[in-house]
């Protein structure tokens, strides 16, 4: 019969501790890194959504974010995640380049930040709009 380990988790109150918890968990490890971080939204996004059908704003969303990514990978950065409307981008210095120091992490991404604005700041939206079958209705994602 082999012997298993107990642990005990209660607290007085008969509820695990939070120190407890943590101090038997594997936990993911973390790193720390120097990186400029990049948040890019979309304005407008909500009267969007109220205007369009789901298929049409999903097309549109999905044509804008592909320009977005093509901006942040075109200037050398990396997309982190999508939430909603918005996109989450990273430039991470290297430890073993001094030329790819924080600063010029930071100058990527300011420079990315600025081609987004001025390359996709008045993309059109074209679509049916809620409750319509045909027809063109146009409003801009910025």
């Amino acid at each position: 019969v082999g012997h298993e380990e107990e642990h005990n988790y209660n607290s007085n109150n008969g509820e695990t501790s939070m120190e407890q918890y943590l101090s038997h968990t594997n936990l993911p490890i973390s790193k720390s890194q120097d990186s400029a971080l990049l948040f890019v939204d979309i304005s407008g996004f909500t009267l969007i959504s109220q205007l369009l059908d789901v298929e049409s704003l999903s097309r549109s969303i999905n044509s804008y974010f592909q320009m977005i990514i093509n901006e942040v990978l075109s200037h050398g950065g990396d997309v982190l995640k999508f939430a909603g409307d918005a996109i989450f981008c990273q430039w991470t210095a290297s430890r073993s380049n001094p030329n790819k120091n924080l600063e010029y992490c930071v100058q990527k991404a300011a420079n990315c930040a600025a081609s987004i604005v001025n390359n996709c700041s008045d993309y059109l939206v074209a679509s049916n709009p809620v409750g319509s079958r045909r027809g063109s209705h146009g409003d801009s994602m910025r």
